[in-house]
């Protein structure tokens, strides 16, 4: 059952070997909005 899955509910080991997610300031979503934008031509 995805209660006991792995791929949800990582432990400290694989958490140590991976990169988490920050969330961003209005700024810095702004920011990286724009150069999303400008790559896909918009």
């Amino acid at each position: 059952s995805a209660v006991n899955s792995d791929f949800i509910f990582l432990d400290d080991k694989t958490l140590g070997t991976g990169n988490l997610f920050m969330a961003l300031s209005e700024k810095q979503r702004q920011g990286y909005q724009r150069q999303f934008n400008e790559v896909q031509g918009g």
